[in-house]
């Protein structure tokens, strides 16, 4: 009785608890409270959530700390445990295992036979057995298993989207997160739409408070359709673009809170032979950190300003890639000493000095490239006079 295991059971048969009920909440989702029954996905941290509160969070944000979930991220040891736990037929009485419970039922001779494909039927056929009624989602997802998707949950056409106001283009977009094409079309249309509050938010100051919170929204919608389709090119261009119009009209602040330089950044790095991709890109890295902060730390720790100076000697005859790529340096030079030193420094000043071959004489940039090659020589050990040398 001396055990830490015999004191953990009297404690808890005092409690009322049993072993069993203890490890059973322990590994229930902590938004539904039941026990999955499927796959089981975790956040970067680690805490666990079933498949169905793992699709259903809008933002796609972890309930407890908070950050950026992936796109899928299963604990297979979670899964193994839940599956392993003791479960009884609700027909038979048999005890077997949760995981073995879907065979059981297909062969178990007390469970209701009834016809799938009749809805309306269910509740006649099942009427002399104790069957809980189906809630109107069970029901919905009973007949999509049997017929598919309703005509109104087919994506929707690519006229149909550029018809879209700005709520309906972001429903469009969170419903259809997995199709590249909605994605991309859905984008575009946010931008559109976005780009005119821009021009008209001046003549329309009663809605300026609700057409912010339409970009916001937008905004963590773009977010989630870059991060499900990292490898499409044609759905990070498109996001990139989006982003910097809305960036302008929630502010940087808010943006780099939505997570869009870690998201430009994904986009940037991998598609780095896309010009497109890096020219829309740095556009939207220049409208976070030439007014935020927060913004071009974000960039510096993400390795940001390495990755603007591999697009810039990628892409040296881009000429909008290299005024870019060289104005976010600019707004973020003060982090270069803490951030980058030797490799960043040799690179930086070969990529600017190049790309200043190219923008004219009264080309604005040119000025800002300038600065930057100053910044960076400045940083350079062999100009630091030497003690005794004046």
């Amino acid at each position: 009785m001396d055990s830490k295991e015999d004191n953990r059971r009297i404690a808890l048969a005092f409690s009322g608890l049993t072993v069993e009920s203890v490890g059973m909440e322990s590994l229930a989702c902590p938004v539904c409270l039941d026990l999955p029954s499927g796959e089981v996905h975790q956040c970067l941290e680690g805490h666990c959530l079933c498949v169905r509160c793992w699709n259903r969070l809008d933002p796609h944000r972890c309930p407890e700390c908070r950050d950026w979930l992936p796109h899928k991220n299963r604990n297979r040891d979670r899964e193994a445990r839940i599956a392993a736990l003791a479960a009884t037929c609700d027909h038979c009485g048999v005890t077997t295992t949760r995981g073995a419970m879907a065979e059981h039922l297909r062969t178990c001779k007390l469970r209701p036979a009834t016809c799938s494909a009749a809805t309306a039927g269910w509740k006649e056929m099942a009427a002399e057995q104790a069957w809980p009624a189906a809630s109107d989602e069970e029901v919905g997802w009973r007949r999509e298993r049997v017929w598919g998707p309703a005509e109104d949950d087919a994506p929707p056409s690519d006229a149909a989207v550029a018809v879209m106001m700005m709520s309906e283009a972001t429903a469009a977009l969170q419903k259809h997160l997995m199709v590249a094409r909605v994605a991309e079309k859905a984008c575009e249309q946010i931008r559109r739409l976005s780009n005119g509050m821009i021009a008209d938010s001046g003549k329309l100051p009663e809605s300026m408070v609700r057409a912010r919170s339409l970009c916001v929204c937008a905004m963590d919608a773009v977010v989630e359709a870059m991060r499900a389709h990292l490898q499409v090119a044609a759905v990070q261009q498109e996001g990139c673009r989006t982003l910097n119009f809305l960036t302008r009209r929630v502010g940087p602040e808010s943006a780099t809170e939505s997570g869009t330089v870690e998201a430009v950044l994904d986009a940037m790095r991998a598609h780095l032979q896309v010009a497109q991709v890096l020219r829309y890109g740095a556009g939207a890295l220049l409208q976070s950190t030439s007014a935020s902060d927060t913004a071009v730390l974000r960039v510096a720790e993400a390795g940001g300003l390495q990755l603007l100076v591999a697009a810039m000697r990628t892409h040296p005859q881009a000429l909008e890639v290299q005024q870019r790529s060289v104005v976010v340096l600019y707004y973020c030079r003060g982090l270069f000493r803490p951030y980058y030193w030797g490799y960043f420094r040799g690179h930086a000043t070969g990529a600017i000095s190049a790309a200043m071959q190219a923008f004219d004489e009264g080309d604005g940039t040119r000025a800002y490239a300038v600065l930057v090659l100053n910044c960076l020589k400045g940083l350079d050990p062999s100009n630091v006079p030497r003690r005794g040398n004046a």
